[in-house]
């Protein structure tokens, strides 16, 4: 059974605005279209509600619908879990939950728990301190993650 990854605001985003920029690395983007065609890259639509900038990121998002699911009564019942989990790690840290929380983050992490997907990301984990980012999410529901790079390595494409 093929590998499902569930893809980060801002690994997309970082994508689109620096390392592949589709007018450098256009067979980068076809590449990531083939995986959303598969149904073998997914993010939740709150990713896709996040991406309004540039002009050019938001309309590939709308022209990849497909791609972004949207939340349905399973998938809530998997963010419960996990926002229940984030609230414990702000707890432990001593932090305030303010909201803030409640952006894509808890979603990706969710719908790739309830997919059983890798989730792809730009961010670092902060670990022991400090807000708790999607590796640190993952980390707790022993969910796998990684970087845009080593997705690509993983997937063998050469540009």
């Amino acid at each position: 059974m093929p590998r499902i990854y569930c893809i980060d605001t801002s690994a997309i985003i970082d994508a689109w605005l620096d390392n592949y920029r589709p007018s450098s690395f256009p067979s980068f983007w076809e590449k990531i279209e083939e995986q959303i065609d598969l149904g073998q890259l997914i993010s939740p639509q709150e990713v896709k509600e996040e991406i309004k900038h540039p002009e050019e990121l938001a309309t590939w998002t709308n022209n990849n619908e497909k791609m972004f699911i949207e939340l349905d009564g399973e998938f809530q019942a998997e963010l419960k879990i996990v926002l229940i989990g984030l609230r414990n790690i702000m707890n432990e840290r001593k932090l305030k939950f303010t909201g803030k929380e409640l952006k894509g983050d808890p979603f990706v992490v969710a719908l790739a728990k309830l997919r059983s997907a890798t989730v792809i990301t730009h961010e670092k984990p902060h670990g022991e301190q400090g807000r708790p980012k999607i590796p640190d999410l993952c980390n707790l529901y022993n969910i796998p993650h990684m970087r845009l790079p080593d997705f690509i390595g993983e997937k063998g494409w050469r540009f």
